[in-house]
């Protein structure tokens, strides 16, 4: 066993880099983090900052031009297949847009990433009516995208992030398109995934009202984590 995992570190990161362009654009410039198991951590800064490339290399979406990316003590190779089973198995994600497929209704949209899971079609089913009976959906079950509100789709987004039993949760600017009401919904029901179920949760977001609910906050600018706050308790 790591050190990293017995001092209970999720996520490690180490001097991450990551260019485009053929190296004219610099996004991260040497990022030197760590994530514990369960921790909230909040992500800020000005558009441009590298706060989502940093997300997306979290999640293994991207891959860092350089440094080093551990979970629990292993590091996580660019291997393509096995990323894609660690995604499957292990972290749940949430966008600014809900991305859900519009043919199909939030119980089957809440489905999808089961599909990676060794479950029976009623297991399956049964799960994903609880996640939606637990984001305050049960009388929306049935529903299509189209016919549910931009707070509620996000709110099916949400619960399909659980689908899968993560045991990190990364959201990219999760409330950024909805109104203070929506968006203070979420963010309980984003609470309430940390606090009951002990999923370690990463937003990146540029609201203060969302970052104060974190109990770590770090500042990025070009590229680099330059300062970080801490809270003894969330709001």
């Amino acid at each position: 066993m790591t050190s990293d995992r017995r001092d209970g570190v999720l996520l490690k990161a180490r001097d991450l880099r990551r260019t485009y362009d053929e190296g004219r654009i610099h996004a991260l410039r040497g990022v030197d983090l760590k994530i514990a198991e369960g921790e909230f951590v909040a992500i800020q800064g000005p558009s441009g900052c590298g706060k989502s490339t940093l997300l997306h290399i979290l999640g293994t979406l991207d891959a860092p031009s350089a440094g080093e990316l551990k979970f629990r003590g292993g590091a996580l190779e660019n291997a393509r297949a096995d990323l894609a089973a660690f995604r499957a198995r292990t972290v749940g994600f949430v966008f600014q847009m809900s991305h859900l497929l519009p043919t199909l209704s939030a119980l089957e949209n809440v489905q999808i990433p089961m599909f990676a899971m060794p479950w029976t079609v009623e297991q399956r089913r049964r799960r994903a009516r609880a996640l939606l009976e637990a984001a305050g959906l049960a009388d929306r079950l049935g529903h299509r995208p189209a016919s549910l509100s931009g707070g509620e789709r996000q709110r099916v987004a949400v619960a399909r992030s659980l689908a899968n039993e993560p045991a990190l949760v990364l959201a990219d600017e999760p409330t950024g398109n909805l109104d203070s009401a929506s968006a203070a919904r979420i963010m309980a029901l984003l609470r309430s995934v940390h606090d009951e179920r002990g999923v370690t949760l990463v937003v990146v977001t540029h609201d203060d009202a969302v970052a104060a609910h974190a109990t770590r906050v770090l500042h990025m600018l070009d590229g680099r984590i330059v300062s970080e706050e801490r809270s003894s308790s969330m709001l």
